[in-house]
């Protein structure tokens, strides 16, 4: 369940519940996020607010779009007669900037739903008692990492915690959680060490990134924190191929240089959470899905000579959305009719354009002349080839 939870009543969050109880199997996994306190203590105020503002003085005839425009308008000007509440909690301005930049239709969902109720961790816990589920885990990989996320102290402090369900609400004050995304399990039974590590060396990984693109800096709630090379370099030069290999075959590949199976587990979990690493599915489940997912990407493909609607395509390897924008689907769609060079592919590219009178943007300028478009196309082609496309092909994209 995602993005689901905290935007409905509590009638319904009671359906969920008894729904959980009587259809979920024992070992089954319960996905779920929402919206966490302490994270949006400081918020709450101001959101209710805002859709007071759109309850009570909005224009019904306006739309919800004019609403949300016109609370969020309201919102500004208040804040800028100082008032004690913005100067006691001095980031909702800059809370109330960034949500400037989303979408009228992503605001009215996640702030002015008619339910909206952030929960502490605990009160999760409560909810899902009834269930007859058990906590396992944060789905967020880079939660695990605590160097990222927890000071020195703040580690101690947290492992003094006796009960893992209050540690784990302490740690939320720790960070300032806003949105958790959680893994719950009914009927857990934990692996012993043995078998966890031999199900780890298992594990099938992909490089989802081009090698020079994967940074060594890593932002955290510690701030930046910088990856070591001497166990990211040789871990990303055996994934630098993107060839799926398993976390034991990457032990042996990197054993000359001395990193360990812990480190090459640990740097999974960070590369996956930062986007470069994705897992990979068994061959046949690979094959069995990519009939399927060549069908849904030629339709999304076709789609995109008119529409950047949907920037995804869909691979078999992963089981997931890999992020592909209109002009890198339109440069498939041109290999797919057979056409070799990025030159090419620009040109096909531009022509889908032109029909259309559509131009590139540059710079935040429209690019005029057609040796202009087409001199940009071709070097977006000359990139894609280079960077892109091999990790389409190794992911059957391409």
């Amino acid at each position: 369940m995602h993005g689901i939870w905290s935007w409905i009543s509590d009638t319904n969050r009671q359906v969920i519940v008894d729904f959980l109880r009587s259809k979920l199997k024992v070992g089954g996994v319960l996905y779920i996020s929402y919206n966490t306190l302490p994270g949006w203590a400081t918020f709450a105020p101001m959101r209710h607010l805002m859709t007071e503002h759109a309850q009570v003085l909005g224009s019904e005839g306006g739309g919800i779009v004019n609403r949300i425009n016109g609370a969020m308008d309201f919102a500004e000007k208040l804040l800028a007669t100082n008032p004690a509440y913005s100067r006691a909690n001095p980031l909702v301005g800059d809370r109330l900037t960034k949500m400037q930049a989303h979408s009228r239709d992503y605001l009215a969902h996640e702030y002015f739903n008619r339910d909206w109720h952030p929960m502490h961790f605990a009160t999760m816990a409560e909810w899902l008692e009834g269930a007859k589920v058990q906590f396992a885990c944060s789905a967020n990989y880079l939660d695990h990492i605590d160097v990222i996320n927890l000071s020195p102290e703040q580690q101690i402090f947290l492992k003094d915690i006796p009960d893992a369900m209050f540690r784990e609400t302490t740690r939320d004050f720790m960070v300032n959680q806003q949105f958790r995304k959680d893994y719950w399990v009914k009927g857990a039974r934990q692996l012993n060490t043995l078998d966890q590590t031999d199900a780890m060396r298992a594990q099938k990984v992909i490089l989802t990134s081009p090698r020079a693109d994967v940074s060594l800096k890593l932002q955290g709630a510690v701030g930046e924190v910088s990856l070591s090379e001497g166990v990211y370099g040789p871990i990303l030069d055996a994934l630098a191929s993107h060839q799926p290999m398993t976390l034991g075959q990457l032990e042996q590949a990197t054993q000359d240089k001395g990193v360990s199976l812990a480190q090459i587990m640990q740097a999974a979990m960070v590369l996956t959470g930062a986007g470069h690493l994705a897992l990979v599915q068994a061959d046949a489940v690979v094959q069995a899905a990519k009939p399927k997912t060549d069908k849904i990407n030629a339709h999304i493909m076709h789609k995109s000579r008119g529409s950047n609607e949907v920037s995804y395509l869909a691979s078999p390897v992963t089981g997931g959305g890999v992020t592909v924008n209109r002009f890198q689907q339109l440069f498939l769609m041109a290999m797919g009719q057979g056409l070799k060079e990025p030159a090419q592919w620009a040109a096909f590219v531009w022509d889908i354009l032109n029909q259309q009178s559509q131009k590139l943007v540059k710079g935040g300028e429209t690019i005029e002349s057609d040796e202009g478009n087409l001199a940009e196309l071709s070097a977006q082609a000359a990139e894609f080839q280079v960077k892109v496309l091999p990790v389409l092909k190794a992911l059957h994209i391409a």
